[in-house]
């Protein structure tokens, strides 16, 4: 059974990076859902007003449990702000059920009902076909098995209504429903291209498309979430604030194509030496990294790893980047009340590592500026 869920459901396991997207639009809201289950309730309604027939009242009565089924686990998990969380196999579960009995019900009053009420069966299936192949398009293997299991029982009332036989009007309305079931897998496909798409753009609105790491707007993101997650505590991480020394006359003297590669080389040490951090480009030699938690010493053994990496680095050719190393400003996010005031704490204590004469750090605060000692 797991395995055929999923497989069933492989268009969200195979794209873990979009999976909330996905679902979100799957999921029906509160308008949406109010509308689906008027929807519902109006064709076995109209089953008990054309036929007064029993199977028509259990019909309603039927339709009448999945609706309040429905409307309980909207209530229950949709505070209407945003997409709900918690109750998603129930609801997939709950609205399958309603899909293929209606199924069934409209094969029913194809058979038995009057004309007015074969008419609008037909009318209330096609349009159930219309829904899912655009609502569920994010799931296409359940969407198609709705539809055959809808399509099947009503292909063969039509033929027993037409007297017996192949009716060429179960045949058209079994293309149509092929044509849907064909249309889903389009729509999934489309869907697909949109949001990766999507989520490749944002993904490079956020990284320096030089050395790789996030840039400037990634890292006020990141510390707009960790403001926001820790509020109540406070937050808890150092920000490392870098600037290469003797960037700009290695460029100048080696040409921008050698500057560019020194940058990515720098990206790449302050990158391996976070480890657990996360490390940003904000705009030319200057860098960020961000580590999680408030351990002072843990903050400046990082900022003497990168210094000593930094200084022992070397070019494409081997040689060492003489006069190239880097001075670092470390500021502690419970002591800034947001972010720019955290970046701003980190950028003093930069600058003033660099005016007792660079290669050095300084924790914001202090009036003591520092040299690692050599490796």
């Amino acid at each position: 059974m797991a395995r055929f869920m999923r497989w069933l459901f492989d268009a969200v396991a195979s794209h873990p990076e979009v999976r909330e997207e996905l679902i979100a639009t799957a999921i029906q809201r509160r308008p949406a859902v109010y509308f689906a289950c008027v929807t519902a309730m109006l064709i076995s309604s109209s089953a008990v007003v054309y036929t007064g027939a029993g199977w028509a009242y259990v019909w309603l009565c039927f339709d009448a449990a999945i609706v309040l089924g429905r409307l309980y686990l909207s209530f229950r998990f949709d505070d209407g702000k945003n997409v709900p969380v918690g109750g998603r196999a129930a609801t997939f579960a709950l609205m399958f059920v309603l899909f293929v009995t209606l199924g069934l019900w409209c094969a029913v009053s194809v058979v038995l009902g009057p004309p007015g009420l074969v008419l609008l069966s037909v009318i209330t299936v096609l349009a159930v076909f219309a829904g899912v192949s655009t609502r569920w398009a994010a799931f296409p293997r359940l969407t198609v098995i709705t539809i055959v299991a809808m399509a099947l029982p009503m292909c063969v009332a039509i033929c027993i209504r037409a007297g017996g036989g192949i009716s060429i009007s179960a045949v058209q309305f079994g293309v149509v429903a092929l044509m849907l079931a064909a249309q889903t897998m389009q729509n999934h496909h489309s869907l697909m291209r949109m949001i990766l798409a999507e989520h490749h753009n944002a993904g490079l609105a956020r990284i320096d498309p030089l050395t790789g790491l996030g840039n400037r707007f990634s890292l006020f993101e990141a510390l707009d979430r960790l403001y926001a997650s820790e509020s109540e505590g406070g937050a808890h991480a150092a920000l490392l604030y870098l600037d290469l020394d003797g960037f700009k006359g290695f460029n100048d003297a080696r040409g921008h194509d050698a500057g560019d590669e020194l940058l990515r080389r720098a990206a790449r040490t302050m990158r391996d030496e976070a480890l657990d951090s996360r490390a940003y480009r904000i705009g030319g030699d200057e860098f960020v990294v961000v580590q999680p938690g408030r351990d002072e010493e843990a903050a400046v053994a990082l900022a003497e790893r990168i210094i000593r990496a930094v200084s022992s680095m070397r070019v494409s050719d081997g040689g060492p980047v003489a006069g190239v190393g880097v001075t670092v400003g470390i500021a502690f996010a419970a002591r800034a009340a947001k972010p720019r005031a955290l970046i701003a704490r980190a950028d003093e204590a930069l600058y003033a590592a660099k005016r007792a004469g660079k290669g050095a750090y300084r924790v914001a605060g202090s009036d003591t500026v520092k040299r690692p000692l050599a490796a």
